[in-house]
């Protein structure tokens, strides 16, 4: 059996916070993206600053994973809708995207345009193009 060799893009995925209402939103986007501080009244949440650790650790709670693997698929756990969704249109026109399923153990490969039709239906809420 002949093995495809298919380009896969392993994304970053950053940590928006709201604190006047406490939402979170992940932003899905390539390495090379330089992102700003702040978005709109979003915060960025930065593992090395002291005064992110708080919001940090329940994002993580909400989404069930480590810090280290948070990632788009943890919004199935997100029953109250604490986390909204965002993309960076670069990643669209990728062929394939490997993500953590909020594990460490393994990886999941999706194509893009799977985790914008299908993907959102599933969580309920809708995934903005940036």
């Amino acid at each position: 059996m002949k093995k495809s060799k298919q380009e896969v893009t392993i994304p970053c995925v950053a940590v928006y916070h709201r604190k006047k209402d406490d939402i979170f939103f992940l932003y899905l986007h390539c390495k090379e993206k330089q992102l700003p501080e702040t978005l709109d009244g979003w915060q960025l949440l930065q593992s090395e600053k002291s005064d992110a650790e708080a919001a940090l650790k329940r994002v993580t709670h909400i989404l069930q994973c480590d810090l280290h693997t948070i990632s788009p698929l943890g919004l199935l756990f997100d029953r109250t809708k604490q986390c909204l969704f965002a993309i960076d249109s670069a990643i669209e026109t990728e062929k394939m995207l490997c993500l953590s399923p909020c594990s460490n153990q393994s990886s999941v490969l999706i194509k893009p345009e799977i985790l914008l039709k299908k993907f959102q239906p599933i969580v309920e809420r809708k995934i903005l193009v940036k």
